[in-house]
């Protein structure tokens, strides 16, 4: 049987040995942290699972740990952010000292600067190379056409010293170019069988491409709102986004042929006005310039203010839905018809018009339609990339 002292005896080896173990633990910290990390690598299994019974024996600890933890870091990174905030202000308001301060110690210290590139290029040689390819990369966007024109003079420079050296890659690669030559001419007979236009290559260079692609990114990056993401998955907003569309093209067009409409019978309407209302237009111009020559101002040119309320009246009479602005010029075109619009009797007299609509329009012939006759429509039509409206232009004579 064992007694007291023989169960207190029998644990006494225990307790001595774990107090030698502290005590050598306590002198040797450094071969301590050390053979504890060499077995918790070379041991995972009994570390997790040792910190899972722990865990279970110990949840409302363990929770209070993970939450103290949580605390400290979050600290952590607040203060390291105000840090860091703190210093890209200061650096903003000393950025060229800081510059010139950095620019001085690199002139003045060459050795060290070349050895610190050399221990981070050893450190990282794979990011040292990806950061300078992003640097010369950044370089060339901004400075693109700088760096294309250096391009072309040093290959000029190596053609005067070399003349043949197209002539000698081209003998070397004969047969991939003349590969490459029949293709490109079956691909334009191809093309000019089936009724297609010719293949059209424009030219975009690398930075323009990446600015290109960075656009895309951005574009379908950014977030959209209820109503964008609405509209761009229901059937019915989308169609009815659509018939909005077509009815502003529509309007746009009916728009359209009335100015055409008003063009084609501006002339008989001159005629028909003049006859009709210009006595007594030319009168109330008579008398406004004698009212302002008696206030102190300069008088009207006669012929020039009968020419414009003349035109003014047409347009309100005959085509008062117009936009003022589009008949503004419209009126230019007219001007360039070279008709006249004569507002009396005399065989030879010639009315201008300039304010309101800032239009002219005149009567060369008196056969109906001569202004028309003068001018041809122009259909709208894309050139250079860019959409140019439908316009009148004096008729080509052959």
């Amino acid at each position: 049987m064992t007694d007291g002292t023989g169960s207190e005896s029998g644990k006494r080896p225990d307790e001595d040995r774990r107090r030698r173990n502290r005590a050598w633990r306590a002198a040797h910290p450094d071969l301590s942290r050390a053979y504890n990390r060499q077995w918790r690598e070379n041991n995972p299994d009994k570390v997790a699972e040792s910190r899972r019974a722990w865990r279970a024996a110990n949840l409302d600890r363990s929770r209070e740990l993970n939450r103290e933890s949580m605390r400290r870091q979050s600290a952590r990174k607040k203060k390291l952010r105000e840090k860091r905030a703190k210093g890209r202000a200061w650096y903003a308001e000393h950025r060229e000292e800081q510059r010139a301060r950095a620019r001085r110690f690199r002139e003045q210290n060459p050795e060290r600067i070349r050895e610190y590139q050399r221990r981070w290029r050893e450190k990282d040689l794979d990011h040292a190379r990806e950061v300078n390819r992003r640097g010369n990369q950044a370089y060339k966007d901004r400075h693109g056409e700088e760096v294309r024109a250096r391009g072309r003079r040093a290959a000029a420079a190596r053609r005067e010293r070399d003349p043949d050296t197209f002539k000698k890659w081209y003998e070397e690669n004969l047969e991939a170019q003349r590969a490459r030559g029949r293709e490109a001419s079956k691909q334009r007979s191809r093309l000019k069988q089936l009724g297609l236009p010719p293949r059209k290559i424009q030219r975009v260079y690398a930075e323009q491409k990446r600015a290109n692609a960075r656009a895309a990114d951005e574009f379908f990056a950014q977030r959209r709102t209820k109503d964008e993401v609405r509209r761009a998955t229901d059937p019915k907003a989308g169609a009815l986004q659509r018939t909005r569309t077509f009815d502003l093209v529509e309007q746009n067009l009916e728009e359209r042929r009335a100015e055409d409409s008003f063009l084609l019978r501006l002339p008989a309407l001159i005629r028909t006005h003049r006859a009709r209302y210009g006595e007594r237009i030319r009168g109330d111009v008579t008398l406004d310039s004698a009212a302002r020559v008696a206030a102190g101002k300069p008088p009207y040119d006669i012929d020039q203010e009968t020419g414009n309320r003349l035109l003014r009246e047409i347009v309100a009479r005959e085509a008062p839905l117009l936009n003022p602005e589009r008949i503004a010029q419209l009126s230019k075109v007219m001007r360039k018809a070279k008709s006249q619009i004569s507002t009396t009797a005399e065989p030879e007299s010639t009315v201008g018009v300039a304010s309101g609509t800032d239009a002219a329009a005149s009567e060369s012939h008196d056969e109906p339609g001569s202004a028309a006759d003068a001018m041809e429509w122009v259909k709208p039509h894309v050139r250079a990339g860019v959409e140019i409206p439908g316009f009148y232009r004096r008729r080509r004579t052959q």
